[in-house]
């Protein structure tokens, strides 16, 4: 369920006015590991029989909470890693907190779909992203565009062991467009397709 393809929004508008404010500074993230993990708190991954148990939560690079257009670019590769994280999880706090109020497809096709799972007590095995950058550039004062291809495998969303509610198709190369904001780090402000 939790996919990109499902709604991208078409933009012909090449720039980007926005002037919203991301919801909390990103500087306060911890990357740094805590403790060795016990046995009992190693990450197993979902499967037919139950949903992903203490999943590894992703490390934002350094390089991601820079102003620059590598640190756009590795920003945009780490929300991939966080759409994965949720896929996995149904845990939406961070990238909820990095995707602006108006990124309609940050909150239609992920936020609001990894809830819905979560709700409903279903889980979803496979069907993880795959991103390449292709292009990326600084477009304005504190905005950056970047250009990535993504493809998605397989997947399927159980509601009860062993019982499929959706199967997911694999997903072929699709080039997106983000449109990112920067104050004291990176936000989405939108998803666009690109054809």
């Amino acid at each position: 369920m939790l996919i990109l393809s499902a709604c991208i929004e078409q933009s012909t508008d090449n720039s980007s006015t926005n002037t919203n404010s991301p919801k909390s500074s990103l500087e306060s993230l911890d990357s740094t590991p805590k403790s060795e993990p016990s046995p009992s708190s190693l990450y197993k991954p979902g499967s037919a029989e139950g949903p992903a148990q203490n999943v590894p939560f992703p490390a934002m690079p350094a390089e991601a909470r820079k102003f620059t257009e590598d640190g756009a670019k590795s920003f945009t590769l780490y929300y991939f890693d966080l759409l994965n994280y949720a896929i996995d999880s149904t845990d939406t706090k961070e990238i909820e907190r990095i995707s602006e109020d108006d990124c309609t497809i940050c909150y239609k096709s992920i936020i609001d779909e990894a809830e819905e799972i979560k709700k409903a007590h279903r889980w979803q095995v496979g069907g993880k992203h795959q991103a390449v950058v292709i292009d990326s550039h600084i477009s304005g004062k504190n905005i950056a565009i970047v250009t990535v291809e993504f493809t998605s495998d397989v997947g399927k969303v159980y509601s009860a062991p062993s019982v499929v509610h959706e199967k997911l198709q694999k997903q072929d190369a699709t080039s997106l467009a983000f449109d990112l904001s920067y104050n004291k780090g990176w936000t989405v402000h939108k998803i666009m397709g690109v054809e």
